[in-house]
Order: structure tokens, then C-alpha cells, then sequence
């Protein structure tokens, strides 16, 4: 059955107006989801959680490993009072650190896993079969003899 050309034409037109359309909500979504304001309206705590997470994994990857042993700082040979580091607070934030990235990875992985059904399954199975100096040269269970 042929249909007339202003038919044709039409048709063209709507379905270009409807793609449009969709591209116009598409890009609003998109637009809205790479937002942060949107996402801390929606959680603060998360994203003012993830940003002090995500300082913390920083400086422990760029910080360098400066331990702090107890020291005195002077003035004109008379210790300035207060200014002692104490090892037990740098043991502590290394455990708060730790807990921080740990929390981070959980949550970067359900991200993933959300976004990439079926990534959690891999990624176990990476993890309970891989060593350390395997998944840091990024070999899969595939390359493995």
C-alpha cells in the first residue's frame, strides 16, 4: 500500500519532532545526573562523606610516608607548649584512613555493579582467586595457568 508523498512528509516530520523531543530529555537527564548539586541536595552527608574520602585516599596516595614520631618544636631554646605529636593520634588516622578507603571501595564498587550489571560477580571472583601482585598487573583469571 503507497502512501501519498505529504503523508511521507508528514511523518518524517513527527518522527523528527519526536527525536528531538527525546533528545531534549536525554540530555536533561544526563545533565542532571553529572550534576553535584543534585546529588548533595539529594545526600549531603554521602557526597560531603565521599569528598572527605576522597582527600584522605589522595594523601595517602601523594601525602608520602611521613610518619610522626613525638617532637618538640623550639623558640629560642624553650619548647613551644602544645605543639607535641603524639604517635597514637597518626596510628588512628591511619585506621580512619583505612576504614575511609575501604568505605570508598565499597562504595565505587556498588556504583559499578549498578551501573555494570554483573560486575560484583566478577569482581569476587577477582578477588577471592587473584593475589595482590596479580590484580596490580591487572591479569585476569583468563591469563592464570
Amino acid at each position: 500500500m503507497a502512501e501519498r508523498p505529504d503523508q511521507i512528509a508528514r511523518h518524517i516530520e513527527s518522527t523528527r519532532s519526536e527525536l528531538g523531543s527525546h533528545l531534549h530529555e536525554l540530555e536533561n537527564k544526563v545533565r542532571e545526573e553529572v550534576d553535584w548539586k543534585t546529588h548533595f541536595e539529594r545526600s549531603p552527608m554521602t557526597i560531603l562523606g565521599l569528598a572527605f574520602g576522597g582527600g584522605v585516599l589522595l594523601e595517602a596516595m601523594f601525602g608520602g610516608s611521613r610518619r610522626h614520631t613525638p617532637t618538640r618544636e623550639y623558640n629560642n631554646g624553650k619548647p613551644i607548649i602544645g605543639n607535641v605529636r603524639h604517635p597514637q593520634f597518626s596510628e588512628s588516622w591511619d585506621k580512619v584512613k583505612g576504614a575511609l578507603i575501604g568505605l570508598a571501595g565499597a562504595k565505587v564498587r556498588d556504583a559499578l555493579n549498578e551501573a555494570l550489571p554483573g560486575f560484583a560477580e566478577h569482581y569476587d571472583k577477582i578477588e577471592h582467586t587473584a593475589t595482590p601482585s596479580q590484580v596490580e598487573r591487572g591479569e585476569s583469571l583468563t591469563h592464570r595457568v
